[in-house]
This record gives structure tokens, C-alpha cells and sequence, in this order.
């Protein structure tokens, strides 16, 4: 316990370093660096961030409050939990695909006849 009081006073105390943070609805980039995001933690008024960066490396940490984001807290929070749809799989070549099955009795050809009675 005392090691997250001590956490949360040095985050705190620490000054604000600027971040210029984006997404273009496929990827996210931090000062330029691309990568994906992923929420840490979530706790209303602050965000803890981490982005993993695509060319690899050490995972950039950050913190970012309603204070420092203003208006544009509430679009961070949606962008930043939403992911995108997984692309589909690709068809199966013609040749290995089997014929549909017929669940129906075969018709016999010819006019539709109604039983006469």
C-alpha cells in the first residue's frame, strides 16, 4: 500500500510533460512514435495509458486527467476502448468446397398437379 501512496505523490508531484497523442481510426501515435494503446487503468477523472510501440521496444507509459484533456477527455475514453473488427477469413478455394446438401425431396419435372377428388 505504501508503495502506491508513494506512486500517486510522485505522479502528483511531477510536472506535466506535453503529449501529443492521435488516432486515425486504424492506429494510435504518441509524439509521433505508432503503436497501439491499451487502457490501463481507468479511474473516471485519469486515464493510465500504456503504448506498445509497432517497430518494438520499451512501452510507453502515460497518464492523462479530465484536467489536462478538458473537452476532449470524453472522446480519449471512446476511442481509446475501441477496437477494430477482426478481418474476415478468407473464402476457401472453389474446388475444395462441397456442394450444398438438399434438404428437400427432388420434385419430379413437369406441371404442379393438385389431387382431383
Amino acid at each position: 500500500m505504501l508503495a502506491v501512496v508513494v506512486a500517486v505523490l510522485s505522479w502528483r508531484c511531477a510536472a506535466p510533460v506535453p503529449l501529443d497523442l492521435g488516432w486515425d481510426g486504424q492506429r494510435w501515435s504518441a509524439n509521433g512514435q505508432l503503436g497501439q494503446l491499451d487502457v490501463m487503468l481507468d479511474v473516471g477523472s485519469a486515464l493510465l495509458l500504456r503504448l506498445r510501440p509497432v517497430a518494438g521496444g520499451r512501452p510507453r507509459w502515460m497518464a492523462v486527467t479530465a484536467s489536462e484533456a478538458g473537452a476532449a477527455m470524453h472522446g480519449l475514453r471512446v476511442a481509446a476502448y475501441h477496437r477494430l473488427p477482426e478481418p474476415p477469413e478468407p473464402p476457401e478455394p472453389p474446388e475444395s468446397r462441397e456442394p450444398p446438401a438438399l434438404d428437400a425431396p427432388a420434385r419430379p419435372a413437369g406441371p404442379a398437379r393438385s389431387p382431383v377428388r
